[in-house]
C-alpha cells in the first residue's frame, strides 16, 4: 500500500529478433498483480524500431516485436512510423498495426480494456492523434492515457528524482525529473543513436567490406548487397552483436571530438534549480537499446565526469568526483524500463482519473497535450490550470 501511495503521487500533467518472449511469463510470479475485475489495462510502447506489448501488473512485456509492416501490395517490409506520410496513410498502417498487437499477440479486444500509450514526450502531436483516432473510433477503446516515457522510467527504481537519459535508434534525450515532474525547460537533445551507428558500419562495409564467392575469389559490396543488408538487418545484427565502447583515451585518437553527446548531458542538471543539481548526478537512469552495448555505462561515466571538470560546468556544480546509476544487473530492463513504469501505473487505481475517455474524444477531436494548454492559457490568462 505504501509503494502504491508513492505512485499515486506522481505527475503525469506534464506532457530495437521478430518477437521476443520468455516462458517465464508464463509463471504465476511473473503474471504480477492482477486488477480486481480481472481486465488488466493494456500497456503498449511504440519505439521507432521495437514495440513493446502486455498487461498492466507484469514485470516483463509479454512481446517485443518490430514496428514494421508487410506491405500487401510488393511483400515489402514497411516501417509503421513514418515522417513522409500522409494523414490517412498513417491511419491505414496503424490500424493494421494495432489489429496485430491485440488480435495476434494480446489475444483481446480494445473495448474491453483501458489503453496506456508509452510515448515520449517529443512525440510528434500528428502521431498521437491518428493513434487516439485509432484506438477510438475502429477498436472502441474506453479510455486511452499518453504517458511520458521517461517518468514512466523512473518506477521501477522507486523514484521521485533522477536524470532520465534515452538512447533510443534515432536520438538521444536527457530529462531530467523532480519530485515526479518533467522538467521541460531542460531538456537536451542529441542525434546520436543506434541508427548513426548503422550508418557508420554501413560506411566502414562499402570501404572496405568484402564478399567471399563460392569460387574463392572477393568482391566489393554491390547495391544487391545493399538491399540484402536492409531486408536481413544485417547492419542491426552487426551492431548489436559486435559492437562495443572503446576506453576513453582511444576514443579520443578514433573519434572527433563533435560527436560525443556526453558533453552536453551536464547541461541539463546545470539548468535546473541549485539544490537539485548534485541529486541529479547521483540518481541516472538509462534506458534505450543501445545503452545495453558493452562497455557503454563505463566509457558513458568517465564521459561525463571529464565534461564536469571543464569551467562552463566547475563554476555551477563545483568538485564533483563521481555519478552514480541506477542498474538492475543480469536483466535487459533497460530495453523496457519504460513499458514496466507504464505497468505499474496501468495497475493503479487512480488511470481511470487520468485517461482520456471516448466521451472526451467525441467532444474534443483531439487529444489535449501541454502545448496546447499553454497555446491557450496564453491567449486567454483568466482560464485556470
Amino acid at each position: 500500500m505504501q509503494r502504491e501511495s508513492k505512485l499515486q503521487h506522481r505527475s503525469l500533467s506534464s506532457v530495437t529478433p521478430t518477437v521476443i518472449t520468455g516462458n517465464s511469463r508464463l509463471d504465476p510470479l511473473a503474471l504480477g498483480v492482477v486488477g480486481m475485475d480481472n481486465r488488466q489495462a493494456v500497456i503498449i510502447d511504440i519505439g521507432a524500431v521495437l514495440t513493446k506489448i502486455g498487461y498492466a501488473g507484469e514485470f516483463v512485456p509479454r512481446a517485443i516485436i518490430r514496428t514494421e509492416l508487410l506491405d500487401d501490395r510488393t511483400d515489402e517490409t514497411i516501417k509503421v512510423l513514418d515522417d513522409t506520410l500522409s494523414e490517412q496513410e498513417l491511419y491505414h498502417r496503424l490500424v493494421k498495426f494495432f489489429r496485430e498487437l491485440f488480435f495476434r499477440h494480446l489475444l483481446t479486444v480494445a473495448k474491453d480494456r483501458r489503453i496506456v500509450i508509452v510515448e515520449s514526450i517529443l512525440k510528434r502531436t500528428s502521431y498521437r492523434n491518428a493513434t487516439a483516432r485509432v484506438l477510438f473510433n475502429t477498436f472502441d477503446a474506453p479510455s486511452v492515457l499518453f504517458a511520458p516515457s521517461h517518468l514512466l522510467a523512473t518506477f521501477p527504481f522507486g523514484v521521485s528524482n533522477a536524470l532520465v537519459i534515452d538512447v533510443g535508434y534515432s536520438e538521444a534525450t536527457v530529462v531530467p525529473i523532480l519530485e515526479g515532474v518533467t522538467m521541460l525547460y531542460q531538456l537536451e537533445t542529441s542525434l546520436i543513436g543506434a541508427k548513426y551507428l548503422e550508418e557508420r558500419v554501413y560506411e566502414l562495409l562499402r570501404k572496405y567490406g568484402k564478399v567471399l564467392t563460392f569460387s574463392g575469389a572477393e568482391r566489393s559490396l554491390t547495391d544487391d548487397d545493399d538491399l540484402l543488408l536492409k531486408k536481413e538487418h544485417i547492419l542491426e545484427d552487426i551492431v548489436v552483436r559486435f559492437c562495443f565502447a572503446t576506453r576513453m583515451d582511444r576514443g579520443k585518437m578514433i573519434q572527433a571530438s563533435e560527436y560525443n553527446p556526453e558533453r552536453e548531458i551536464p547541461k541539463a542538471p546545470c539548468d535546473c534549480p541549485i539544490d537539485a543539481r548534485r541529486k541529479l548526478l547521483d540518481s541516472i537512469i538509462l534506458v534505450g537499446g543501445t545503452t545495453r552495448m558493452k562497455g557503454f555505462s563505463a566509457r558513458f561515466r568517465d564521459e561525463i565526469l571529464r565534461s564536469l571538470t571543464t569551467s562552463a560546468y566547475a563554476n555551477k556544480l563545483g568538485n564533483i568526483k563521481s555519478v552514480k546509476f541506477y542498474r538492475l544487473p543480469n536483466t535487459s530492463i533497460e530495453l523496457y524500463a519504460s513499458w514496466i513504469g507504464g505497468s505499474m501505473f496501468g495497475a493503479l487505481e487512480v488511470l481511470q482519473y487520468h485517461s482520456l475517455t471516448r466521451e472526451d474524444w467525441q467532444a474534443r477531436g483531439r487529444v489535449p497535450d501541454w502545448t496546447n494548454i499553454v497555446h491557450e492559457m496564453n491567449r486567454d490568462p483568466t482560464k485556470s490550470r
